[in-house]
């Protein structure tokens, strides 16, 4: 963990709440094979904006399974995430918040497109997987292991912080030219009055190679 990261834990009941943060408007998603716009009732700590021009959905010939960061210490298995009722991403259990999740309608991290992975920031007990990723910066290497025995490798390209109010869905979701990766979490200034965390931080990384397991 690097120096600092830790002053910026907020534990307690609040945090229950603050999980839900993760959640983003997706009806509509770019992955789609039609185009449409975020739409319907979300709650006001959902990250929500214009959805980007729609793409086909990606076949998935393999999934992944397993998500390395050196930087951040951090090697876990993935699980993969759909959407709730009401169309937001699904997040991982509380219970396992150590888990980061695949939105298994983005494509495969490796194939062209935007993947999506996200993951807790802390829980009740303590940190979550992604406490720390706000911590990366440019250059950082990402490695995701995928079930047709390939290692994609991605170069992080920037990590930035967005609020929820104003979520960038077409930088994070839009159409991307190259195998591309974004890795969400939630951020900034936990007001449990305003619903948790205002902000989500997002690590867009683009990929580097892929190699054979």
């Amino acid at each position: 963990m690097r120096a600092g990261a830790r002053d910026r834990i907020l534990l307690g009941s609040g945090v229950l709440m603050a999980a839900a943060g993760l959640a983003l408007g997706l009806h509509g998603a770019p992955w789609q094979d039609h185009a449409g716009s975020v739409s319907g009732a979300v709650p006001p700590h959902t990250a929500v904006g214009p959805a980007p021009a729609a793409v086909a959905p990606a076949a998935h010939a393999a999934r992944p399974v397993r998500l390395l960061i050196p930087a951040i210490h951090l090697d876990r298995h993935l699980i993969e995430l759909g959407l709730n009722s009401d169309g937001t991403l699904a997040t991982p259990p509380l219970a396992h918040a150590g888990t980061p999740g695949w939105y298994r309608r983005s494509p495969t991290p490796g194939n062209v497109g935007p993947a999506v992975i996200t993951g807790h920031v802390d829980s009740e007990t303590g940190p979550a997987v992604f406490y720390d990723l706000s911590t990366l910066r440019p250059g950082d290497r990402i490695t995701v292991e995928r079930s047709d025995h390939l290692r994609a490798v991605f170069t992080v390209t920037r990590v930035q912080a967005f609020t929820k109010a104003h979520f960038p869905t077409a930088q994070v979701y839009g159409r991307t030219h190259v195998a591309a990766l974004r890795l969400i979490t939630c951020g900034g200034p936990y007001l449990r009055s305003a619903g948790g965390y205002q902000d989500n931080t997002v690590v867009f990384a683009d990929l580097s190679r892929l190699v054979r397991i």
